[in-house]
């Protein structure tokens, strides 16, 4: 009986252990600031910088961050930097930055989806549809998942 329950125990063992490296690996968290924004990054597998064209005349580019991620990867608001509702209408405070994605709103009757940035929004799971995060003035960092290659 006890050579059952040895041969049990040791059987348990090899399968416990056997699936420890079948479990995906995890990314890291980064944290990305620009002025007033803050945002953290999870599922994180490597950060590079990628120069963006500024659109301008004379060439000018600029080098933004580029995060490859593993799928689940969320997108944390810290502080989203919002505009001052001083300055609107209504006296509300408007989103400044967005999550640009190119899967077409229709609601919105446009090409396009931009997720607004906003403070105390729920964690937004980065999908491969998300491409990067922008204002007015152009995108200030990029999203690729493993295995997709930057454009």
């Amino acid at each position: 009986m006890k050579k059952i329950i040895s041969a049990l125990l040791a059987a348990l063992l090899l399968l416990a252990l056997a699936g420890c490296g079948a479990d995906t690996p995890a990314g890291e968290k980064k944290r990305f600031r620009t002025g007033n924004l803050s945002l953290v990054i999870t599922n994180v597998i490597k950060v590079e910088t990628q120069a963006l064209s500024l659109d301008f005349d004379d060439g000018t580019t600029s080098d933004i961050p580029v995060y490859t991620l593993l799928p689940g990867a969320q997108l944390i608001v810290e502080n989203a930097d919002m505009t001052d509702g001083a300055y609107t209408e209504d006296g509300l405070p408007r989103a400044h930055w967005f999550v640009y994605s190119d899967l077409p709103d229709e609601a919105a009757g446009q090409g396009d989806t931009y997720i607004p940035i906003v403070d105390d929004m729920p964690p937004l799971t980065i999908t491969p549809d998300m491409k990067s995060v922008f204002t007015g003035e152009g995108s200030v960092l990029k999203f690729i998942m493993q295995g997709e290659t930057q454009s």
